[in-house]
């Protein structure tokens, strides 16, 4: 396997010319009466789409968690896993490869075709996923100046990954612009069109590793930063991802708790939406206070304190009457950790390109969590700036759409 790597000239990845239309890449086209999968692979979870290579409709979709969360939540702590144990690389490798093949069985059985009909995949993720997927060490990403061994674009042959498709099939992979802003904010970029635009925008990517642009085009500035995986549902005490029982919306009206699940199923914990609007209606409603602590039960009105409990100590907000689904004075601190970062990604943004918040015309917000939060709940808690709220719009996975 041969991989492209990194120049001190090769930074600069972005188009002056990307269509709307997402004309297909022409080696992918050139396959006549063929398929093609692109997919997202996210720090926490992956999403695969199937495609006609002719005419670029979307086929089925189909998402799974990310296998690597079981050697770290965080890419940092892959990255110490592969120093740690010798093969590590390796290891990361194929289960995520083993979770590529996986994703491609689930599609051909939605699509109905046979996966040597499968001629292309292309691949968005962070820097260091894609490091791992192609089995190179991304421990120079970790460490000063935090530079990868790759940012171009890489093509090579399924065969070589040992990805189940035809075997003339080519595998493409974005490119990354540096070792922490990776080639899924680029497919985000295909998406919203920062570049055409006079006005200046700004691309946030929420995912645990947030990545963020702020552009036009005349110029485009970009930073990461370590939201965790509590927009994910993770290290939250009822969390869960978005999938079938979770509280997906909440609001609190006439002192009663109204919620909506994904599904219309029983609940069974709170994906990151959800907590958003948990987080939003108690700071509205007085059960914390600025800080995000726990207003004392003797300030509350007697509908509240009924709606209080105490986990391991800790205050906490029942959520589901009747279950253990709490929300914890130690989940407000994660949802504060996670949104603090985001909101500094932002602020730091501004700050460098000397740009204030009203100059921004639209807000492109991304990724799973982004598609479905409340967008007024996400600005009542700060992770995005108040007076922004009316120029948000959703582009979905926009890692997965670009790529």
């Amino acid at each position: 396997m041969i991989i492209e790597t990194t120049t001190s000239q090769d930074v600069q990845v972005l188009a002056s010319s990307i269509e709307k239309t997402f004309n297909l890449n022409p080696i992918v086209a050139a396959h006549s009466g063929a398929w093609g999968v692109a997919v997202d692979i996210g720090t926490t979870t992956m999403v695969g789409y199937l495609l006609d290579l002719q005419t670029g409709q979307e086929l089925a979709v189909t998402s799974m968690a990310n296998p690597q969360r079981v050697y770290g939540a965080d890419v940092i702590s892959r990255i110490a896993y592969t120093q740690e144990n010798p093969g590590g690389v390796e290891e990361l490798q194929k289960i995520l490869v083993q979770a590529l093949n996986g994703i491609i069985t689930n599609l051909c059985d939605v699509g109905q075709i046979r996966k040597d009909n499968i001629k292309a995949m292309t691949i968005a993720g962070n820097t260091v996923i894609l490091h791992t997927l192609l089995g190179v060490s991304a421990v120079s990403i970790a460490n000063a100046p935090f530079e990868p061994i790759f940012s171009h674009g890489q093509t090579l042959a399924a065969k070589e990954l040992g990805i189940e498709m035809a075997e003339e099939g080519s595998i493409f992979t974005l490119p990354c612009v540096s070792g922490y802003v990776g080639a899924d904010i680029i497919g985000g970029l295909l998406v919203c069109d920062l570049e055409k635009e006079d006005s200046y925008g700004l691309l946030i990517d929420i995912g645990t590793n947030g990545e963020i642009v702020l552009g036009n085009k005349r110029q485009m500035i970009a930073c990461s930063t370590a939201a965790g995986p509590a927009f994910e549902g993770a290290k939250i005490s009822s969390g869960m991802a978005g999938v079938r029982g979770a509280i997906a919306s909440f609001s609190l009206r006439d002192g009663a708790r109204v919620y909506e699940t994904i599904g219309g199923a029983a609940p069974l914990g709170i994906c990151g939406s959800g907590l958003m609007d948990i987080m939003a209606e108690l700071l509205a409603h007085g059960f914390i206070d600025s800080t995000g602590a726990f207003a004392a039960s003797d300030g509350l009105a007697p509908w509240q304190r009924e709606m209080l409990t105490t986990v391991n100590g800790m205050p906490a907000f029942v959520v589901v009457p009747g279950t253990d689904i709490t929300f914890t004075q130690r989940d407000v601190r994660e949802v504060q950790l996670a949104k603090g970062a985001i909101r500094a990604g932002v602020f730091t943004l501004l700050k460098e390109g000397q740009i204030a918040p009203a100059q921004i015309g639209t807000v492109f917000l991304a990724g799973g969590f982004g598609n479905f939060v409340d967008v007024h709940s996400a600005c009542v808690v700060g992770l995005i700036p108040e007076e922004l709220e009316e120029r948000v719009v959703r582009i979905g996975n926009g890692a997965g759409l670009g790529a």
